[in-house]
Order: structure tokens, then sequence, then C-alpha cells
């Protein structure tokens, strides 16, 4: 089995909605571990000539890690649009529950504390939309 078959296997009814260059940047993650970089993956690799190398497996972890606190972003499950002709059409996906948001991340944060790497900070938005409706004046803004 290769890494990309091994990571994608790990989000049943998702992982072929997963997009390459998400996958690559997973690959990629464990060169930028925290405190210590860890062994870069490739997605040709084949999981079954590593095993029992230590070092290599937890850079793999790494790269599931990664790929967890991706999909903990994620809004919906592969939806796909595309142009037919002269119609707009969207094809399968289905909603990400801020419930399956919450347990990527934690188990994100959970491999990466068994590496002993440190866990991605949690971005919070306390912004929002500005409503600017009652700044138009008649004849102002339109």
């Amino acid at each position: 089995m290769t890494v990309e078959q091994w990571l994608r296997g790990h989000f049943h009814g998702l992982g072929n909605q997963i997009e390459g260059n998400v996958l690559e940047v997973a690959a990629l993650s464990p060169i930028e571990a925290r405190p210590e970089p860890l062994r870069v993956v490739a997605l040709t690799d084949t999981v079954e000539d590593y095993i029992g190398d230590e070092e290599y497996m937890k850079g793999l972890n790494y790269a599931l890690s990664t790929l967890y606190y991706s999909m903990s972003a994620a809004i919906t499950g592969g939806t796909k649009s595309e142009k037919r002709g002269n119609r707009q059409i969207s094809i399968g996906g289905y909603p990400l529950t801020t419930k399956d948001r919450e347990a990527f991340r934690a188990l994100g944060d959970k491999l990466r504390r068994d590496l002993g790497a440190e866990v991605d900070e949690e971005v919070t938005d306390s912004g929002g939309m500005f409503d600017a409706t009652n700044l138009r004046t008649k004849g102002g803004w339109r």
C-alpha cells in the first residue's frame, strides 16, 4: 500500500475526494515539525517497506496529523462543480459538521502529542461581517 493510499484510508467515505496537493503538503509537513523536524515521506513510498523504521513511521504519523488538521478546516466533503454545455452541475459531497471537524482536530492533536511534537494552535475568528447598511445615505453609495 502506498503512503497516498494509507493516508486516504483514514478518511472513510472522504479519502478519494481529498485533493492531491493537500496530500503532498501533508507528506512534506514533517520537515516543519517542532521542536525537531521529522523525516519527510513520499506519496509513492510503500508503507510495508518501512515497518519497523521508527523514524519513518514518526514522519508518516506526523503527515497524517497534518491531514487531520486540514480536514478540520473543511466545510464539505468533496463537493465539485463543473460546467457541461450551458449547464452548471454540482456533483457529490456532503457537509462536515462541527463535530466532525472537532474530531479531526482532536485526532491531529493526539498524534502530535504522541510524537512529542507541538500541536497546531487553534485559530479563532472573533471578527465577523460588517453590516454597512446604516451607513448608506440617499444619493450616496448604492
